[in-house]
């Protein structure tokens, strides 16, 4: 890192106007930036070594050699016949560009990669917090949220309520009884975790099981396709494409149900404070938005392909629906894919959408209906508006929990898997 980043972090984020946790924040993702520029090189350079040594990959080569002329098993039972393994050439030196010997040393380089900005992002945190006097903060003591005091309210007003008192043995008992009340024990807490616990594994199956409605769905749209000639050629293109953008889709919308669902687990808990609160939040939310992201990309690189059988004992789901195989080449290209269009149609269509297009149609609705009240209230608000009615129509604050989900969740994690 240079030595001048601290004081191009201290400019770019204006640390005095905004505060030292959002200096903080764009100081990491500069360092991230910056990071992500050998390891771009690198897998460029892997890249081209795969199409450079292309026709030297003897698999590959002897996939396409239609001398050879290996013939397969037919795809599927009723209207597949047997076919040419040179038919798949194609699809085999496709896979040669992304799974070839220098992607070991590729994979080895990440995880290099990602502890060396682990640790240059400990060190740059140091420095700043020295150079911005961090260092001798201590945290303030934090309030007790005004949920978590509500709460604590109507437990002392119902004690207090109670016609009978039972009194206990010792004094030092009732001290604690006494102390108890002031507080919320676990027991008090007993039906928000129940609840958490429930809802938790309820979206977890409900994710699984989405993912299984699309592996049926890939199984039968394959066998549905594979009894017309004319669709018969390109069976796997067209349900690899289909399937990945219904994953997409999906992936989309239980991503706002998710974050929404987490927000309301979290309220439900009562934690104490705002840090507890925000820790809770970010545990859930990432555990849900990561299962729910990575559920099919899961499946293609370790299950799909696994649990075909032979020729003469496949096996078989739904009334004679065999189980999907890999291409000849192997799941990595369809595994590539998945991730390329996954992570382009999350950066593309959720930033553009949902955090660029939602914040402004509320601003646009919100200067429209301060518009529409000024026009009726007549010369009360005749004058120029001052500065603090002008911020009053910007988006509100909601912190910056949501920009470090995204980063680790998507692009970090993305990164790493590819």
């Amino acid at each position: 890192m240079p030595h001048g980043a601290e004081r191009q972090a201290d400019t770019i984020c204006e640390r005095k106007y905004f505060g030292e946790k959002i200096g903080l924040y764009f100081a990491w993702l500069g360092l991230y930036t910056s990071f992500l520029i050998p390891s771009s090189v690198i897998g460029i350079i892997v890249f081209l070594y795969g199409c450079a040594t292309i026709e030297e990959d003897i698999p590959s080569k002897e996939m396409c050699d239609q001398q050879n002329a290996f013939t397969m098993c037919p795809l599927c039972d009723k209207s597949c016949d047997y076919w040419n393994l040179s038919s798949a050439c194609g699809t085999a030196r496709a896979s040669h560009l992304f799974d070839n010997p220098a992607t070991v040393f590729f994979s080895i380089f990440m995880a290099l990669w990602a502890t060396m900005f682990l640790e240059n992002w400990k060190r740059l945190q140091m420095r700043l917090g020295y150079f911005w006097d961090l260092t001798g903060i201590e945290e303030e003591e934090e309030h007790s949220r005004p949920e978590y005091e509500t709460k604590v309210r109507e437990k002392m007003l119902k004690e207090s309520n109670k016609s009978v008192v039972q009194k206990l043995g010792t004094s030092g008992t009732e001290a604690e009884d006494e102390d108890d009340e002031d507080k919320l024990t676990w027991k008090d807490r007993f039906p928000g975790y129940l609840m958490n616990f429930a809802s938790i594994l309820f979206m977890i199956a409900l994710t699984f099981s989405i993912v299984f409605g699309v592996i049926v769905y890939r199984i039968t749209t394959a066998a549905a396709l594979s009894l017309n000639k004319a669709t018969r050629s390109n069976v796997r293109v067209t349900v690899t494409a289909t399937a990945v953008i219904i994953n997409l889709v999906v992936i989309l919308i239980l991503d706002e149900i998710y974050g929404a669902v987490a927000k309301w687990l979290t309220k439900i808990e009562v934690p104490k404070t705002e840090q507890t609160f925000e820790e809770r939040l970010i545990l859930k939310a990432f555990l849900l938005k990561f299962v729910n992201a990575y559920s099919p990309i899961f499946y293609v690189a370790f299950f799909k392909g696994r649990f075909v059988g032979r020729p003469g004992s496949y096996v078989y789901v739904f009334d004679g629906y065999r189980m999907e195989e890999c291409a000849p080449g192997g799941c990595l290209m369809e595994l590539c894919i998945q991730l390329s269009i996954i992570m382009l149609g999350k950066q593309l269509i959720q930033n553009n959408i949902f955090e660029i297009g939602v914040p402004k149609l509320k601003k646009l609705f919100r200067k429209l209906k301060d518009e529409t009240e000024s026009e009726e209230a007549g010369s009360a608000h005749s004058k120029h508006p001052e500065q603090w009615d002008l911020d009053y129509s910007l988006e509100p604050y909601t912190g910056l929990t949501p920009e470090y989900m995204e980063m680790s969740k998507i692009l970090w994690t993305f990164l790493l898997l590819e």
